[in-house]
């Protein structure tokens, strides 16, 4: 749906849990996250924490597939985080400490009564998404690192230059050409830690992302 035809599915599906990969459903969360302020900010915005969601759900498939399931309540926690991590972002270049304790506080404002238990685990998720990382992504849980992993991917998208440097060059208050050199330097050093996010963005792949940029680039620098 949103990275290209190599994934599937769809949100009514996934918010209705059709598969039965996590704990009960998620339409209360999903109804609460279209009235956080920052659903229209240029980058961190409805359309990127709907695309990290979607992102997880797709790694529940994929171990689910391979015989990895994973525990549908730390699911549940995962994919509660995905759609919560970023909820009021303020949309500029602060730092992304003070994004966290926004999106937290948001959490602490709206969780249901039945994750009352889940509300640690998905505070730790949702803390481990702060750029640049505090906590090295190889001392996660599976959970965390597909989080964290997810919430790479965007720059990957067939859209990326519009959604990535046009909405980060904006939220950044840099020039397009800026805020391009920017994410060329992110694509370089661009891994991913999961075997999931592995599987879908290769290296090959990747790097076929880096010369697109750089070519870019190049035509804006003539």
């Amino acid at each position: 749906m949103f990275i290209s035809s190599n994934v599937t599915g769809e949100i009514p599906d996934i918010i209705h849990n059709a598969e039965g990969l996590y704990e009960g459903d998620l339409m209360y969360y999903f109804r609460v996250i279209h009235k956080v302020r920052n659903i229209f900010a240029p980058f961190h915005n409805l359309r990127h924490m709907l695309h990290v969601f979607f992102m997880c759900h797709e790694a529940l498939r994929f171990y689910k597939k391979a015989g990895i399931p994973i525990d549908k309540m730390e699911a549940r926690c995962l994919l509660i985080s995905a759609l919560v991590h970023d909820a009021n972002h303020t949309g500029m270049s602060d730092e992304d400490g003070l994004n966290i304790v926004i999106a937290l506080r948001f959490l602490h404002n709206i969780y249901l009564g039945v994750d009352i238990l889940n509300v640690p685990k998905i505070e730790q998720f949702v803390r481990w998404t702060e750029y640049p990382h505090k906590t090295p992504v190889r001392s996660m849980s599976l959970c965390g690192q597909i989080l964290v992993d997810a919430d790479r991917t965007q720059a990957l998208n067939p859209a990326w230059i519009q959604q990535c440097v046009g909405g980060l060059a904006q939220e950044w208050n840099v020039t397009f050409i800026e805020a391009l050199r920017r994410n060329i330097d992110f694509h370089i050093k661009l891994s991913f830690e999961t075997e999931w996010a592995r599987a879908i963005f290769p290296p090959a792949l990747v790097n076929s992302k880096v010369q697109e940029a750089e070519r870019y680039l190049a035509a804006l620098e003539y």
